[in-house]
C-alpha cells in the first residue's frame, strides 16, 4: 500500500472548512464543536427493504498509519483535533464507530457488495449541508482482513475509557432486565466494537443563507472496488477522480 499525497478531494477541504468553521483556536472545547461532528446515517434493511437513519459521531478521515497498526507502528496518539486537520496521510474515507451488534452493521455486511449508505452533515454555524453517499463496510471482531482489524485496533486505542465501557453493554435494542453491570475489562478482544468505513463516491454540498449555492461532486469508483483487500481499496480511493459540477439549489 503507498501512502497518498496530501488529500486533493476538493469536498474534503469543504468540510474540513465546515468544522473549522470560527477558527480552530478556541479557547475551550464547547457543546458546538462536539456537536459539529454528529451527522445522520442511512442504511436499507437488505430484508425488508426499510431504510433507517441514525446520529453517528464523525471520527475522522481514514489515515494511512491506521493501517500499519498490527505491523508495529503506533497510531495511539491522534486526537479526534488532528484528525480534522490536513495531513499527508489522509483520505477521503471517512470513519464511523458502533456497537457490532446493532443493526447497522447487519444492514452493511448482509447487503454487501452494494452495503449503500448515505450521510447527511448539516453545519449550522457555516450553514451548509453535505449529503455523501458511498458503500459502506464494517471491522469488527469477525474481520479477517488485516488491514481491516489494523483500523480497528487504531481507533479503539484513542478512544476514552468511558466511551470504550459501552461496547460492554448488554445487547442494544433488547429488554432491559437488569441495570448495567461495571466493567471489568476495556480490551478489544473482549469488546462488541465495530468500525464503519464509508467510502464515498459523490457528494453533494449545499450552502444556504444569503447566497445559496450547490455543488455535485462524482467520482471514478466501482462497484468492483468493494471484492479487493483493503490495502487495494484504499489505494484506489486516494486513485479516485472527482468531478465538480456547479447546479442549482
Amino acid at each position: 500500500m503507498k501512502a497518498p499525497a496530501v488529500c486533493l478531494v476538493p469536498w474534503v477541504a469543504a468540510v474540513r472548512a465546515a468544522l473549522n468553521h470560527g477558527g480552530t483556536r478556541r479557547p475551550k472545547r464547547d457543546r458546538r464543536e462536539a456537536k459539529r461532528k454528529q451527522l445522520q446515517l442511512a442504511t436499507v434493511d437488505p430484508v425488508t427493504l426499510a431504510p433507517s437513519v441514525r446520529t453517528v459521531v464523525f471520527r475522522g478521515f481514514l489515515q494511512a498509519q491506521h493501517l500499519a497498526a498490527e505491523r508495529g507502528q503506533d497510531a495511539s496518539d491522534a486526537s479526534d483535533d488532528e484528525l480534522m486537520e490536513p495531513s499527508t496521510k489522509d483520505s477521503c474515507v471517512m470513519l464511523l464507530i458502533t456497537d457490532e451488534r446493532a443493526g447497522k452493521v447487519r444492514h452493511l455486511q448482509e447487503s454487501f457488495p452494494q452495503s449503500r449508505v448515505e450521510l447527511c452533515w448539516w453545519f449550522d454555524e457555516a450553514s451548509v449541508q453535505f449529503r455523501i453517499a458511498g458503500r459502506g463496510l464494517i471491522a469488527d471482531s469477525t474481520t479477517q482482513d488485516p488491514e481491516l482489524r489494523a483500523v480497528r485496533s487504531a481507533v479503539w486505542q484513542r478512544l476514552k475509557a468511558s466511551t470504550k465501557e459501552t461496547f460492554f453493554w448488554p445487547h442494544p435494542g433488547r429488554p432491559r432486565d437488569v441495570p448495567n453491570q461495571a466493567v471489568s475489562s476495556t480490551d478489544l478482544e473482549d469488546a462488541h466494537f465495530a468500525v464503519v468505513v464509508i467510502l464515498p463516491s459523490s457528494v453533494d454540498e449545499l450552502h444556504l443563507g444569503g447566497r445559496q449555492k450547490r455543488k455535485i461532486y462524482r467520482s471514478s469508483f466501482k462497484e468492483d472496488y468493494m471484492h479487493l483487500p483493503f490495502s487495494e481499496l484504499y489505494d484506489r480511493m486516494a486513485e479516485l477522480h472527482w468531478e465538480v459540477e456547479d447546479v442549482n439549489p
